[in-house]
């Protein structure tokens, strides 16, 4: 009997243990699902199966990824921010340390590459046109600065490239393969004897840039009229050798039929800018540039700043450079000009230097005056050049170039011309 009581007292004990420690099971869930959110578990579980979860994403913004929804892209929740050459661009001239340069000029691939940004020739992204460019292919520099370079291809195609991907000078693409060498069949009778006599020099022809040149052997003496450079070819596409001064007397056996003289030395010199009149008095020095006493305006020719700028003639260009020794650029040069022969002070800067002086018309252009040219059509100025007469104006053109002269009546992209007083 006192067994079966204690067995039946263990017992309700046990059950006492079990009860209350199903209790406090429960009161730790129910404080866990308190913190559930009601719509997504229980009776009342919003269901993704009926098109909600979608409506919950476009009003709320929370994409429950967790739910393992398989139509969310991450992606399509990501953008990604574009930066492109225009973005880190500043208007050029402010500062004379201006990483943005602008050029024109024509450039060689020293690699196989792809063009990065494209642009259509309207400035529309053409992300889906892949542009491949190989070795020795040519394009025009537009622009640069520290490390990327804006191209232009012939179709109008735009993009940009590595500075250390061009050349300015031509590069040949090496052959994929090299020809066997035929064998030389020797010749079974004997060659005829070359007659002594030398015969009558005939034109030779010369490959160049623009097509074949003729050259007709001629023997006279030139003098430079200006500081010249001297090219390897006929033609300013071929590399500078050096640069003489003014009055350097220059003897010539060949004149070509593009109008450049070669000289006994092998090096070639732009016909147009020689003379066969020797000058009056020491023809190899050096030209000094002395500023003249005037009455600032541009209109003045009595102290013949025409000629004082066609002085610096083949001095070479320089990003941000505003000197003969140092180098030019267009603006640089523009600038010192004005201050070495007029004592007039001008900011470095085609832009800032269109807003200086007043209007001028093109019919009533003079000596002097500022050209400004903005080839982009965006109010911006990427050029600016001097007028001298004749039809002519005198620049820094670029770095393949130099501080040349160009006819005026065959300029582009004219938007100002300046007469500073």
């Amino acid at each position: 009997m006192d067994n079966r009581l204690f067995n039946i007292i263990s017992a309700a004990c046990a059950a006492m243990i079990a009860i209350g420690s199903i209790s406090i099971y429960e009161c730790g869930s129910n404080d866990e699902i308190g913190l559930q959110s009601p719509s997504l578990i229980g009776p009342n579980a919003v269901s993704f199966d009926d098109g909600y979860a979608d409506q919950e994403v476009q009003e709320t913004g929370v994409v429950p990824l967790s739910l393992g929804n398989p139509s969310v892209n991450i992606n399509d929740y990501t953008f990604v921010a574009e930066t492109s050459f225009k973005d880190v661009k500043v208007d050029f001239g402010n500062n004379p340390n201006d990483p943005v340069s602008y050029d024109g000029a024509k450039n060689w691939l020293k690699t196989d590459t792809v063009l990065v940004n494209v642009t259509s020739e309207n400035g529309e992204k053409a992300e889906d046109k892949e542009v491949k460019l190989k070795t020795g292919d040519t394009v025009v520099r537009i622009s640069y600065n520290k490390e990327w370079s804006l191209v232009k291809l012939a179709d109008g195609t735009q993009g940009y490239l590595k500075n250390e991907q061009l050349s300015d000078k031509e590069i040949t693409p090496v052959p994929t393969a090299t020809p066997t060498k035929k064998p030389t069949k020797k010749p079974t009778a004997k060659p005829t004897k070359k007659p002594t006599k030398k015969p009558t020099a005939k034109p030779t022809t010369k490959s160049s840039s623009s097509g074949s040149v003729k050259e007709t052997a001629v023997t006279k003496t030139v003098y430079s009229t200006c500081t010249l450079n001297t090219r390897s070819g006929p033609g300013i596409s071929y590399s500078i050798i050096s640069t003489v001064a003014t009055g350097t007397k220059i003897s010539v056996v060949a004149q070509t039929d593009n109008g450049w003289y070669k000289s006994n030395k092998g090096f070639y010199v732009k016909a147009s800018l020689t003379s066969t009149t020797a000058p009056s008095s020491n023809p190899k020095a050096t030209p000094t540039p002395t500023p003249k006493a005037s009455s600032g305006k541009v209109g003045d020719k009595s102290g013949d700043f025409a000629k004082f700028v066609k002085s610096f003639i083949g001095c070479k260009y320089v990003a941000g450079g505003a000197s003969p020794t140092k180098g030019f650029d267009c603006s640089g040069f523009v600038m010192y000009c004005y201050k070495t022969y007029y004592n007039i002070s001008l900011p470095h800067g085609a832009t800032m230097q269109s807003k200086k002086g007043k209007e001028v018309a093109k019919a009533d252009i003079q000596v002097g005056d500022i050209i400004c040219f903005d080839r982009n059509g965006d109010g911006t100025m990427e050029h600016s050049a001097l007028y001298v007469g004749n039809d002519t104006y005198v620049h820094a053109k670029g770095a393949k170039y130099g501080v040349v002269a160009d006819k005026f009546s065959s300029a582009t992209g004219i938007a100002h011309i300046r007469r500073v007083r």
